[in-house]
């Protein structure tokens, strides 16, 4: 993958996006990552591209990752963050475990988290792997999957 080029493209992508809703984007890069590019873009309204929960932002990435793709037919992946939300929403998450973890245990029963996508069900339960004497499993089907933490070791 020349990293350069796949750059020049997501900026590109994303001016035409500014421009089209009339916003200003600074975007950086950093590609310390071999396997992940990762694209920072600071904006005066993030709220707004980030969306409830980061769904903007999750499609935003989607798009970009399916542009790069269909341009350069590589395993790039691409990580698209806006002003440190998902560093942010990692550290919510694992707080979340910790929290509904003690609580299980505190009470003596199972505990059901709120419905989550896919890589946010991926933290918590690494999160709730790390902790001594609760296990986590997912349920449901699509939008409405959800985390389940329970009393003991995963079966």
């Amino acid at each position: 993958m020349d990293k350069d080029r796949v750059k020049s493209m997501i900026g590109s992508l994303l001016e035409s996006l500014g421009s089209f809703l009339e916003m200003e984007f600074k975007v950086s890069f950093d590609d310390s990552d071999e396997s992940v590019l990762k694209a920072d873009i600071e904006t005066g309204s993030a709220n707004l591209l980030i969306g409830y929960r980061g769904e903007n932002l999750s499609a935003l990435q989607h798009f970009i990752n399916v542009a790069v793709y269909k341009q350069f037919k590589d395993e790039a992946r691409v990580m698209v963050d806006i002003a440190d939300y998902r560093g942010q929403r990692n550290q919510k998450l694992a707080d979340l475990a910790e929290s509904a973890a003690s609580k299980a245990k505190e009470i003596g029963k199972q505990i059901a988290l709120y419905p989550m996508n896919s890589f946010e069900r991926r933290i918590v339960h690494e999160k709730i792997s790390k902790i001594e004497g609760v296990s986590s499993h997912s349920e449901g089907e699509g939008l409405n999957r959800k985390i389940i933490i329970s009393l003991g070791a995963k079966e």
